[in-house]
């Protein structure tokens, strides 16, 4: 029996990690449209039995024109929430073979930018790969440090070698920025992903001689 009336519309967020039965049972609910987002790139719970072919081959089928004559697809490439310095960065970083390669759709900025949504005036390119044109009066937007980690290739624990290598990475470029660059502390901000490590990166802050703020939670200050 359906859930909904033909005048139900529905919308499917992350639909990419969704498998054949739960999109069965979606278009059986009766609704009389359905609105199914998703990017196949953020496709992560395959363990708990997420198929992202499903996804694909809805995308295909419309791409194509599909069975079904009231489907469309509409493709969100356009980003409202970084400047284009930041995009310029990521298109050319994510295009490349050894990422996205030509099945990346680049991303257009739709963002207004004034002066107080500019870069800090001084990071620079010291470390850093820069796309082109990812600047602001000749000082970089993005900075990208790269951590070696040769010779560690035959240590017992590659996970804390990488997450150490890693918070000295970050308090050694944020002592850079406070003390060669004249940032103040509270600009200073590193998300992490989870707090699992985060003891390691304020021991290598404190080891540099920044005090640090650990927030627990959703929201940072």
């Amino acid at each position: 029996e359906p859930v909904f009336g033909p005048e139900a519309r529905v919308m499917i967020d992350e639909f990419q990690d969704t498998n054949e039965l739960q999109c069965s049972i979606l278009e059986h609910l009766g609704a009389g449209a359905l609105l199914m987002v998703g990017d196949d790139r953020q496709s992560i719970y395959r363990f708990r039995g997420a198929d992202v072919e499903v996804f694909s081959r809805r995308q295909d089928s419309l791409a194509a024109g599909g069975d079904d004559p009231g489907g469309a697809l509409h493709r969100l490439d356009t980003n409202y929430r970084s400047c284009r310095e930041v995009l310029a960065f990521i298109n050319r970083l994510f295009a490349s073979p050894s990422f996205f390669g030509a099945r990346f759709v680049p991303l257009e900025c739709e963002r207004e930018d004034g002066p107080e949504h500019a870069p800090h005036p001084s990071v620079a390119p010291e470390s850093g790969v820069l796309a082109d044109g990812a600047s602001v009066g000749g000082t970089a937007a993005v900075e990208l440090v790269v951590v070696d980690l040769a010779g560690d290739d035959d240590s017992d624990d590659v996970t804390g070698s990488r997450q150490e290598a890693e918070a000295e990475a970050a308090a050694s470029t944020a002592a850079r920025l406070v003390r060669a660059q004249g940032w103040s502390r509270r600009d200073v901000v590193i998300l992490l992903p989870a707090l699992t490590h985060a003891e390691l990166y304020q021991g290598a802050l404190r080891a540099h001689g920044l005090d640090c703020y650990l927030v627990r939670g959703k929201g940072y200050y």
